[in-house]
């Protein structure tokens, strides 16, 4: 009787096999995590916005008036904002408004690159045009061509807590 050599192991094709199944539960898995970070970028921006409005009916209330766009009136709402949600690389967060406009408009820009835009007479909703062009952005929004950045290449987080 003679010894049989047998040779135990996977095929190529067992193997290839396993790993197509693989890289297609890690493409699943990358997708699924993207859109879970950008969900939690525009929940954050959210946020910043409706208590940004808030500070906003705040001053409204005790001066009758929208904060004038200064850094100064701007600097005492004491608006916070989650910094690390938004780009760093251009002006993200942009008030639209002065103390004798008839409404404001809050604009912001998440690191997703998605811009949305909140105010007195808006609820939270994206926002197409482009945030860098605040003339027009704050025109066609509320009438104003006034604006500040919360945030610029030069000076950083200039008004925002």
């Amino acid at each position: 009787m003679g010894i049989k050599n047998k040779q135990s192991g996977f095929t190529i094709v067992e193997l290839l096999i396993v790993i197509v199944v693989i890289g297609i539960l890690a493409a699943i898995v990358i997708v699924a995590f993207n859109g879970i970070q950008n969900r939690a970028v525009e929940t954050a921006i959210k946020s910043d916005l409706a208590n940004a409005a808030k500070k906003m009916r705040i001053y409204h209330a005790d001066n009758d008036a929208w904060p004038a766009n200064n850094d100064t009136v701007l600097s005492s709402l004491e608006i916070g904002a989650s910094r690390n949600q938004y780009t760093t690389d251009t002006n993200n967060f942009l008030y639209c408004g002065s103390a004798g406009t008839s409404n404001y408009v809050i604009i912001a820009r998440g690191k997703n690159n998605v811009t949305y835009a909140q105010g007195s007479d808006r609820a939270f909703e994206p926002y197409t045009g482009n945030i860098n062009d605040y003339t027009n952005s704050c025109t066609s929004l509320n009438g104003s061509s006034s604006a500040r950045y919360g945030y610029t290449t030069t000076d950083n987080w200039r008004w925002l807590k």
